[in-house]
């Protein structure tokens, strides 16, 4: 199969997609489907929105969606290629906002926007991660113990 060559830019805008369409797709999922309200560094606060989210209907699809989506958004390396286009775009954007006075007027309801986004998908990606690591060490255990039962051993390099 013949893939076509295309301009920096395009490349930055496909390369960033799946990323940033996992990022919307998760924080649709947390904030409307698990219905989190988003990261605390107090762990008895972490642990009490999780139980409330566990009673939300819908729970373990909602689960999977976000563990299902966040373990396959990341963008291959090929994709990531063309990124140094894409930031030195999104710098030289915020430069022009900076200079002409612009980010004055933008950086209070975009700053509100971003912590309340960033603070859903730290909580999202938390539980994608600890779920994924308990699924590593069960899948582990289970390897050790085939193993140990003559089932032959997996070696990692």
């Amino acid at each position: 199969m013949d893939i076509a060559r295309i301009d920096p830019i395009r490349g930055s805008l496909i390369g960033m997609a799946p990323l940033i369409a996992g990022c919307g797709a998760i924080l649709v999922i947390s904030s409307w489907g698990l219905r989190l309200g988003g990261f605390d560094l107090d762990a008895q606060a972490f642990w009490d929105e999780l139980r409330r989210a566990y009673h939300v209907p819908d729970f373990w699809l909602w689960v999977y969606l976000v563990l299902a989506v966040g373990n396959a958004m990341l963008p291959s390396a090929a994709d990531r290629q063309s990124w140094g286009v894409a930031l030195l775009f999104a710098a030289f954007a915020g430069i022009i906002l900076y200079f002409t006075g612009l980010l004055d007027t933008f950086s209070q309801p975009v700053a509100r926007w971003a912590q309340s986004t960033a603070s859903q998908l730290t909580y999202a990606f938390g539980v994608t991660v600890a779920v994924d690591l308990a699924f590593a060490i069960l899948l582990f255990v289970v390897e050790q113990g085939l193993g140990l039962l003559g089932f032959g051993r997996v070696h990692y390099r």
